[in-house]
């Protein structure tokens, strides 16, 4: 009796064992789905802190005037994981292993532009593009020095392949103080496709 529990015990040790290497072994695919931009969303950041935060209301600071942009697909994102069958005897073991999808975009961003719908002070009227006035930062560069960069650089810096997402982020910051009591932007972005998305800040109120 001994003999045959020592056995049984034995068998499922090899079984649970295999049944985890199973679920660590992935075996992943290293194919790329191509995609488009096509949607674009822009928050409101609060950067008057220790680190830039989303918020929900309209109202900033004078000179902490921060916006966070989303350009994305609108297409469906495949499955992250896929179903793999291990089997140990006359035993299976169905698991999900977890394997990442990669997505590149068809375009590459060839630049980001702002232009203010209003005043901003007696030198800048509305409608004056201020690309110039507004420094950006990729997702890659949050939490690193020297992380802010103009808006031509950060164009260059953001096309790359994207992983389980379809989507790419970044930051601007206004670098220079508003002098009325509210505020509105369009931000745009041109494409090498020659298409481009924009779209408008919230009426932005100055503190």
């Amino acid at each position: 009796m001994k003999l045959f529990i020592r056995s049984v015990s034995i068998i499922l040790m090899l079984f649970i064992l295999r049944a985890l290497s199973g679920c660590f072994n992935h075996d992943c695919p290293d194919d790329v789905y191509p995609f488009d931009f096509s949607k674009i969303k822009i928050n409101n950041l609060d950067n008057s802190g220790m680190g830039p935060k989303v918020i929900s209301n309209n109202t900033m600071n004078k000179a902490a005037v921060a916006f966070q942009v989303f350009i994305s697909s609108d297409l469906s994102y495949l499955g992250k994981y896929r179903r793999k069958t291990q089997g140990f005897g006359f035993s299976e073991v169905n698991a999900w292993t977890p394997c990442p999808t990669y997505y590149a975009s068809n375009q590459s961003v060839e630049s980001i532009s702002v232009v203010t719908l209003l005043e901003i002070s007696s030198l800048i009227p509305a409608n004056t593009e201020i690309s110039d006035l507004f420094l950006g930062s990729d997702e890659t560069s949050w939490y690193k020095t020297n992380l802010y960069l103009p808006l031509q650089k950060l164009s260059q810096k953001i096309n790359h392949t994207y992983i389980d997402a379809q989507e790419v982020q970044f930051r601007l910051f206004l670098g220079r103080e508003i002098e009325n009591d509210s505020a509105q932007f369009i931000v745009n972005i041109e494409f090498s496709d020659s298409t481009s998305l924009s779209d408008t800040t919230h009426l932005i109120f100055i503190r």
